[in-house]
């Protein structure tokens, strides 16, 4: 049984997070504590601290207040579990600064599926390059998301480098949409679709809890990925 803190308690993601734990969680993780940054309830930031692991789905200016307590801190850290984007460079050294202290992993996206589709896009994007193929993102999220690009469709971008160094990203805010990603490759007789398309926000909440729990696994202090997770997880 692992203690668990959750910062966004009350938006989309969290609640689909609190909802798991009762339901399918509920031997494994025991919700300790929860801030909720839009309406300051819950308990306060560094009651979150006193976890074995915290799971943010806030927003930067609170994942921003979470890593600064933790750092003050210092000591006695949680792992941290962090699906919050829009961060900027200056906020994300802070985190890889905090990751000597304590293990993160830092995605904009849990789904196991989304880390499939990265590898396939890694490792084969420069092969299309080759032989002429240009490269192009769509991305549609709900209208409530604020960041855009969004944090899967720059995570696309960034495996698709170096072969294709300027990738042009479309977004659309519209709507109720949980999130769709294409990556469209263009040859000079066909082309190739890539698509992850989110059915449920649970998938995310899911792999957000997996994640957890795998870092509560004697983790050393360390920044991982999801592709970390997938590889050594078993």
């Amino acid at each position: 049984m692992i203690n668990l803190s959750l910062l966004g308690s009350n938006g989309r993601m969290g609640s689909h997070v609190k909802k798991l734990i009762d339901e399918d969680y509920r031997d494994f993780v025991q919700l300790v504590a929860e801030y909720n940054k839009a309406d300051n309830q819950g308990d306060s930031i560094e009651d979150l601290l006193t976890s074995n692991v915290v799971i943010d789905f806030s927003n930067p200016d609170a994942t921003n207040r979470l890593v600064a307590a933790a750092l003050k801190k210092q000591n006695g850290l949680p792992a941290l579990v962090i699906g919050t984007t829009g961060f900027k460079e200056e906020e994300l050294q802070q985190i890889r600064e905090l990751s000597s202290l304590t293990p993160i992993i830092i995605s904009a996206n849990f789904s196991t599926a989304v880390s499939v589709f990265l590898a396939i896009i890694k490792e084969f994007s420069p092969i299309l390059k080759k032989f002429g193929y240009s490269a192009r993102v769509s991305e549609t999220h709900h209208k409530h998301k604020k960041d855009a690009p969004s944090g899967t469709a720059l995570s696309i971008k960034k495996a698709l480098e170096p072969a294709y160094p300027k990738i042009e990203i479309t977004s659309t805010r519209t709507g109720e949409v949980i999130g769709e990603h294409h990556l469209y490759l263009d040859g000079p007789a066909d082309g190739l679709v890539l698509s992850h398309v989110a059915k449920d926000r649970s998938v995310f909440a899911r792999g957000a809890l997996e994640v957890a729990l795998w870092l509560c696994k004697d983790k050393n202090s360390g920044l991982y990925s999801m592709q970390d997770f997938l590889e050594n997880s078993a």
